[in-house]
């Protein structure tokens, strides 16, 4: 009995290894297909010097975060990429130099030739049938310095760079999407960058993780101006200030806490950003409150301020709205294993 279950036990741990050994294997080579295909990197001129990966679940929510990381390099550079996916489905990317220059640098047509290329490549190659006509998009021949199209309720907004000896990229490129026919929020875009050489440097794809919940704005701009006052005037008589203008903007965001079912799931939000006739001693000089167009509920509110100079410094920062202050460090938390494995990753190079 004792040896059947040491046994028992040793195959289970031997299916443990094995099951890890499949799963690092099947993300390199997830994350190979990724820079050979998309990002145009040559795999076979390089040699993987390190790979590591982790899963584990994001924040106020029931999903799961996959980050990649590895690096590469031969005797002229050395570069590290990190990748991620959420449930199984791409979201974001970027490489870094770490030393050296990958290639040698090509024309503002030919990045654009790359982008059309690696859009089709992503779109073809990773379940990302949202990006269809994208590459369609791309101009063969830019003359100006930004550019501008729109097909159906698609967006597509291109910036390049005169000076890229301060910079690794030369173009920038961005998808966005028309929610009723006119919001755009970052998270419904796709965003792209190409280096001075030709490689894909930064991806990130907000349109394959966030999806819109509800269009419906059953919230007038008056009511919710009106249900926000209350509110700002509170805080005001506390403070002793007086309110001296009232801002309400529409646009679409999504849950961070989870509170309404899904975090990726986008909502029509007003944000009501009330400004006073004066700084308090805190030197808040407003109030935003974050109210839900569709439902009518407050889900987040708090003052505005700026942060004194300090000394040797002759700025001034702009104090997030509550809920960006939330989004932020919900953000946050969930990169933090991709940091971690980012870290561990140079800490065995440096041995």
């Amino acid at each position: 009995m004792k040896n059947a279950l040491i046994a028992l036990i040793f195959a289970l741990a031997l299916l443990l290894a094995a099951q890890a050994a499949y799963s690092k294997s099947d993300n390199e080579t997830l994350a190979s297909e990724f820079l050979e295909q998309v990002a145009g990197v040559e795999m076979s001129a390089y040699t993987a010097m390190s790979f590591d990966a982790s899963r584990t679940r994001m924040p106020n929510s029931e999903h799961y975060e996959t980050c990649m990381n590895i690096v590469l390099g031969d005797s002229n550079c050395e570069f590290e990429a990190l990748i991620i996916y959420v449930d199984g489905r791409f979201w974001s990317y970027r490489l870094d130099m770490l030393q050296g220059e990958l290639a040698k640098e090509i024309s503002i047509d030919g990045c654009l030739a790359r982008a059309s290329r690696a859009v089709t490549e992503y779109q073809a190659r990773f379940n990302a049938s949202h990006c269809n006509g994208f590459a369609q998009m791309i101009p063969t021949n830019l003359q100006a310095q930004e550019f501008t199209a729109e097909k159906d309720s698609i967006i597509l907004n291109i910036n390049c760079r005169n000076d890229t000896a301060k910079s690794a990229e030369s173009v920038y490129l961005s998808w966005s999407e028309k929610i009723s026919g006119r919001f755009i929020t970052p998270t419904r875009s796709v965003t792209m960058s190409v280096s001075k050489t030709g490689i894909v440097t930064r991806l990130v794809d907000n349109m394959a993780v966030y999806q819109i919940a509800s269009e419906s704005v059953s919230l007038a701009e008056q009511e919710a101006t009106a249900l926000a006052s209350q509110h700002v005037e509170a805080y005001a008589n506390r403070s002793s200030q007086k309110v001296k203008a009232v801002n309400a903007t529409l646009d679409f965001a999504s849950d961070t806490t989870s509170s309404r079912g899904d975090r990726f799931l986008l909502y029509p939000r007003w944000t009501i950003l009330a400004t006073f006739d004066k700084a308090n001693t805190e030197n808040v000089f407003g109030y935003a409150v974050m109210i839900w167009a569709d439902t009518g509920a407050i889900y987040h509110e708090g003052p505005q301020g700026s942060y004194a100079a300090t000394e040797g410094n002759d700025f001034s920062h702009l104090a997030w709205p509550l809920g960006t202050a939330i989004f932020v460090i919900a953000v946050l938390s969930s990169t933090v294993a991709c940091l971690q494995v980012r870290n561990r990753t140079r800490r065995r190079k440096s041995k």
